[in-house]
């Protein structure tokens, strides 16, 4: 069985890597992928507007946040619409594939996220750097009240120190320790509060807020390597779980 990242590695060395596998293109300002082409990238079986629409619905991506619309004519004189998805998007899609190409894809995106990271705008003109030195106002705010806010929680995430970032379901139920809520029944709830889908991954505005990560491992199944996705919640989203579970029991 070739391993996930075998196909991906030699992709990575090419010397113009964010062109090389699937074309990023920047479209009213945003960095984005035309999910046709991820489409055939990942070889669904499903035509293209019902992957689309199936994927959009499942995992409650928005238009004009998560996916843009254009619309465009046909030489036979019929309109046809693209759809120009961000790379977060992109990336989520290609993970719920599950399989080698979505796998390559996925490594490719998160790829792609470290390097458009790197490139600071610098602003161009005077209003642009307000705007700019308002967004880093808002961030700072933004951060010293998370801090205010976390202080009363230190003694709670002394606990998990050890974790580092994340932490799995079993060793969730072990830190919060409440009776009747081992690590099946945190899943079951969990999936009944809405948090998590049937396949016990986080929906992805609770991946966004930093409650939980989705990692990909490897078992040895009947004597083969299967990468499977393993939920893991990190020492906020530890603290959000033991939030939920105290609501309900009150």
């Amino acid at each position: 069985m070739q391993k996930a990242g075998a196909f991906y590695e030699p992709v990575k060395m090419r010397g113009h890597f964010m062109n090389d596998l699937i074309k990023i293109k920047t479209v009213e300002g945003k960095e984005t992928v035309n999910a046709r082409d991820l489409h055939e990238f990942l070889e669904v079986q499903s035509k293209f507007a019902d992957w689309f629409k199936n994927r959009v619905e499942k995992y409650d991506f928005f238009k004009d946040i998560d996916f843009l619309t254009l619309s465009k004519n046909l030489e036979n004189g019929g309109r046809t619409k693209d759809y120009f998805i961000s790379i977060e998007m992109a990336k989520e899609l290609s993970m719920v594939e599950n399989n080698q190409k979505g796998r390559v894809a996925r490594k490719y995106f998160i790829e792609c996220e470290k390097r458009l990271k790197k490139v600071f705008e610098i602003p161009q003109t005077y209003s642009k750097a307000l705007l700019l030195a308002g967004k880093l106002a808002e961030e700072n705010e933004r951060q010293a009240k998370q801090i205010e806010d976390q202080a009363p929680k230190v003694d709670f995430y002394d606990k998990i120190i050890d974790s580092n970032t994340a932490i799995n379901m079993q060793e969730v139920a072990g830190v919060l320790n409440i009776k009747g809520y081992g690590r099946n029944n945190l899943f079951k709830f969990l999936r009944e509060s809405g948090i998590l889908n049937f396949k016990n991954i986080p929906y992805r505005q609770f991946i966004e807020a930093g409650y939980f990560e989705v990692k990909e491992t490897t078992r040895t199944i009947r004597g083969e390597d299967v990468v499977i996705l393993v939920t893991l919640a990190s020492q906020k989203g530890v603290d959000f779980i033991k939030r939920k579970v105290e609501e309900i029991d009150k």
